[in-house]
């Protein structure tokens, strides 16, 4: 990948407003394999800038103006060559940060993370690897995308706070069953209590406020 004369880190930051990335920069720069090689406020000039500047990695917030959304990422990564993205997000949804991944992303971050996160997942990321807010195991193949629909019927419910008991009133299943349900659920999810359980299906996007 193209780097610095020193060899590092060529980074490009993409956020409409301008106070927040040299927050971004400041962050990034304070780390000394970091290079901020060129900023954007907006899609077109980001795609101008992606083509230009040889990035090593482009820090992207996908409500940048002109930009296009998820969908625009295949082009961007293209006119980015051996550049690769990390998508800014305000929060941890699953579902996003699963498209993120599908649509070429190698990695999702939240935009408040510490300086210190933002510039171990450039550096993760600048090196070949992944870097997701969120576990592999929650995109697609992993247990979280094999919960059946019942299954997710009863997490949700389980998130409500009801009861296996009122569970099972709920769904016309019995108790036992919503039980074997609830052990499924854990097992895929990798928690041992129903607190926990309720705990990672928000963080995963799997059941919302």
């Amino acid at each position: 990948m193209g780097r610095t004369g020193k060899g590092k880190v060529r980074v490009i930051l993409a956020h409409e407003y301008p106070l927040f990335v040299e927050g971004l920069r400041a962050a990034l720069e304070a780390d000394s394999r970091m290079a901020v090689v060129a900023t954007a406020g907006d899609g077109d000039a980001l795609s101008q800038r992606a083509g230009t500047s040889r990035p090593d990695v482009i820090l992207v917030d996908l409500n940048l103006p002109g930009l296009g959304g998820l969908e625009a990422l295949p082009r961007l990564i293209r006119a980015a060559g051996k550049g690769r993205v990390i998508v800014l997000g305000a929060r941890a949804e699953g579902g996003l940060v699963r498209e993120a991944a599908r649509c070429g992303a190698k990695g999702y971050l939240l935009m408040d993370s510490s300086p210190r996160r933002l510039a171990q997942a450039v550096a993760s990321v600048s090196a070949g690897r992944t870097d997701f807010v969120m576990d592999p195991e929650d995109f697609p193949g992993g247990p979280a995308a094999d919960l059946t629909a019942r299954e997710r019927e009863v997490l949700t419910l389980v998130a409500e706070g009801l009861s296996s008991k009122q569970i099972a009133a709920e769904l016309s299943i019995g108790p036992r069953t919503v039980e074997t349900h609830r052990e499924r659920l854990m097992d895929k999810l990798g928690v041992k209590n129903a607190v926990d359980l309720v705990r990672s299906a928000f963080a995963r996007g799997l059941v919302k406020l």
